[in-house]
């Protein structure tokens, strides 16, 4: 699957995001980066970008160690907002993103009224 992947996909950019349910046999949370690396590895692909929920501070902290020229991606959801600035500013202060190589995917699942005030 991955090298079909890797051909069809070859000299394009991509997000790598793994949901919650990769990690949910590890009890450790300090094995999760491992799950994400051995797979970004497996992958080896030019084009990917890692890409990780915005409250995930085990992985963004050690997205920099992934060989990787292609920056990072924070998913932002709905309950992210409130924090989002501080939580920004936290991590370009721990060097662990460069706001000029990070995208942000804003995953509004839902619309309310109250989102839009």
């Amino acid at each position: 699957m991955i090298s079909s992947f890797n051909i069809s996909w070859e000299d394009k950019l991509f997000y790598l995001y793994l949901s919650a349910s990769w990690y949910a046999d590890v009890y450790n949370p300090d094995e999760y980066f491992d799950i994400y690396r051995n797979l970004f590895t497996l992958i080896h692909h030019p084009g990917a970008i890692p890409a990780f929920d915005i409250n995930d501070e085990i992985n963004i902290s050690h997205a920099a160690s992934l060989e990787n020229t292609n920056g990072i991606c924070l998913r932002i959801r709905v309950n992210d907002f409130e924090s989002i600035s501080q939580t920004l500013q936290d991590y370009i202060d721990n060097l662990w993103i460069i706001p000029e190589k990070t995208d942000l995917l804003l995953d509004l699942t839902y619309i309310d009224d109250e989102i839009c005030i």
